[in-house]
């Protein structure tokens, strides 16, 4: 996955099935998404449409103020 998202034409030429990295990185974050909605669900005790909100206005918000390609300042905004 690291080196498909660095250089895509590199990786290629080394011999790494690209579509199917690509294809594998969907499934597997779809997977995990939709555990974590299972998760939060069952904790939660209910299912509605907003049941996320409070918490990704929260991640995004450490995300910006943080900065969005850095781990250790969205740590920080956090």
């Amino acid at each position: 996955m690291r080196a498909v998202s660095q250089d895509r034409t590199m990786a290629l030429l080394c011999g790494v099935d690209v579509d199917r990295v690509v294809a594998v990185t969907f499934a597997v974050g779809s997977a995990l998404a939709a555990l974590g909605g299972v998760l939060i669900g069952s904790h939660v005790g209910q299912v509605n449409f907003a049941i996320g909100f409070l918490a990704g206005i929260k991640a995004f918000t450490a995300a910006v103020l943080g900065g969005i390609g850095s781990v250790p300042g969205a740590v920080l905004g956090a």
